[in-house]
């Protein structure tokens, strides 16, 4: 019984362990500047500054970043690239680019059962871009 108990106890220890240092692996695997630069980037989107949060985001893409970061930054790009254009801008192919990116990410999301934040960010971006546009 004695055995058992410290079995059991090492290994509570080991998988506690484990779980623990996932999260701070991941963030070790990725450039540190990225968690700063979203920071900054995050509080410029909400400011309504969209050139500032796209320039910091052109940043972070040149980061090492895993999938969903990497996936983020897509976003936030093609989401800044239409806000950031204004409503009266004439040449529109920036915004046709920033929909394409938009209708891309959208493609690349699971199936229906599984739509997250991400999926209703996206979702979200594209309502705004029909609604908010004038030309539309």
């Amino acid at each position: 019984m004695i055995r058992f108990s410290a079995l059991s106890t090492v290994l509570t220890i080991f998988f506690l362990g484990a779980l623990i240092m996932t999260p701070l692996q991941r963030a070790s695997a990725q450039d540190p500047e990225y968690f700063q630069l979203k920071s900054q980037a995050e509080k410029e989107y909400w400011d309504k500054s969209y050139s500032r949060a796209r320039a910091l985001y052109l940043k972070a893409e040149a980061l090492k970043l895993d999938e969903p970061d990497k996936q983020w930054v897509r976003f936030r790009l093609a989401d800044t690239l239409w806000r950031s254009q204004g409503g009266d801008n004439p040449d529109s192919d920036k915004l046709e680019k920033a929909h394409e990116a938009l209708e891309a990410l959208l493609a690349e999301q699971p199936d229906e059962e599984d739509h997250d934040q991400f999926w209703a960010e996206v979702q979200e971006s594209l309502g705004d871009y029909y609604w908010n546009r004038r030309s539309s």
